[in-house]
């Protein structure tokens, strides 16, 4: 190999030697979506700020910034530590990976909430430590072939100017285990069946029995 093609091999090398980089976050700005970088192995240098690849930019927009301190793998171009980004953030023995199987999709908050969703169970499962809002413009709809549930550990609150209750496949039937007290009139089409006794502040009266020409 000649003196000239061996000088151009290494200065190739030393190129490619800083395009990708692996080091530590020690700076982010959320506002320019960049970050700097230190680099353990070239004594502890400083990035500029470089810019941290996203899902959507343009349209649609999405944003998820690295943490200080986080292990991030870099990519420069050719000019130098000048003009780089932030490719991925990566696992490592100070911080390693969760550990679940290649067919769930995991996510884990500093604070322990966890979205996960198994592929080959086709369930999706969210425990959040806090609090969650739902709001939409236009209707909001919840539905399943088999059984809904609400459990609500201090209550269950609905809002709303109307309420209505429709079974399926033509009937509904509702069993409420629990004391009910309603503050407004009620209107019923059909029987009632009370197996207790039936207390009123007022007067009990029917339209076809007997209580208009009844006395005590």
């Amino acid at each position: 190999m000649s003196v000239e093609l061996e000088g151009r091999v290494r200065a190739l090398e030393a190129v490619l030697r800083n395009l990708i980089r692996v080091g530590e976050v020690v700076g982010v700005d959320e506002a320019a979506g960049t970050a700097r970088v230190r680099f353990a192995d070239a004594q502890n240098l400083v990035s500029h700020p470089c810019r941290v690849l996203t899902d959507k930019s343009l349209r649609d927009k999405s944003q998820w910034m690295p943490d200080l301190g986080e292990q991030v793998l870099c990519l420069f171009l050719a000019g130098g530590l000048e003009q780089g980004f932030v490719v991925r953030a990566l696992y490592s023995s100070a911080d390693p990976a969760p550990g679940k199987p290649g067919h769930i999709r995991f996510v884990r908050f500093e604070d322990g909430t966890e979205l996960e969703y198994d592929r080959q169970a086709h369930k999706l499962r969210a425990d959040v430590k806090g609090e969650i809002e739902a709001k939409a413009q236009g209707n909001i709809t919840a539905s399943t072939p088999q059984l809904l549930t609400l459990e609500g550990g201090q209550g269950i609150v609905m809002r709303t100017p109307a309420l209505t209750m429709q079974g399926l496949g033509g009937g509904c039937s509702a069993v409420l285990e629990a004391n009910l007290s309603l503050r407004g009139d009620l209107t019923q089409e059909g029987g009632m069946n009370v197996s207790g006794n039936i207390t009123a502040g007022g007067t009990i009266m029917d339209g076809g029995g007997n209580s208009n020409h009844h006395s005590h």
